[in-house]
């Protein structure tokens, strides 16, 4: 029997500034439906780490990162990484206070009316809410704005973000 590969698997990652070593030769390995978190002390290489991922940064040569046990081409474009279901939540969420939590959680991938193009906000409610229900999140109100949330509830409209754009069947 073989088993599926890792959904995300970075391999002998380096990066280099000059002559400041930021990365060298990291490894992570992401199965199906687990979630990860880097902690580490300042200047650790978590931030470096993930803009390599986001394609922010370009790896140094050697490396690979893989996902689904396919190369993905160096620097990421963030159009592939979308395709591969990979998301990022960032520490700072990069949320809109002033935009509802249904807005914030769709921005980028709008539900639009078949004629007009015009955004769909009851299908983008009914959305936000479907996602929400399936992190077990029935108190926070896709209507409400982001900036009247507190700091844990602003992480899962994040995670909720992150999740609209993974691909049908899994987690």
């Amino acid at each position: 029997m073989t088993s599926a590969p890792p959904r995300l698997e970075l391999a002998g990652l380096s990066k280099s500034f000059g002559t400041v070593r930021a990365l060298r030769e990291v490894g992570l390995t992401v199965g199906p439906g687990e979630i990860h978190g880097l902690v580490g002390q300042n200047g650790s290489g978590k931030s470096t780490l993930i803009k390599i991922l986001a394609g922010y940064h370009p790896p140094d040569r050697g490396g690979r990162i893989l996902v689904d046990g396919r190369d993905l081409a160096t620097p990421i474009r963030p159009r592939d990484l979308r395709a591969a279901g990979i998301a990022i939540v960032h520490q700072d969420f990069g949320l809109v206070r002033e935009k509802s939590v249904a807005e914030n959680i769709a921005v980028g991938s709008f539900i639009t009316t078949r004629w007009t193009r015009r955004v769909d906000w009851r299908a983008e409610q009914r959305r936000a809410a479907e996602i929400l229900e399936r992190l077990d999140v029935t108190w926070i109100d896709p209507a409400r704005p982001v900036g009247a949330l507190g700091p844990a509830d602003r992480s899962i409209v994040a995670i909720a973000r992150a999740l609209r754009l993974q691909r049908p069947g899994e987690g």
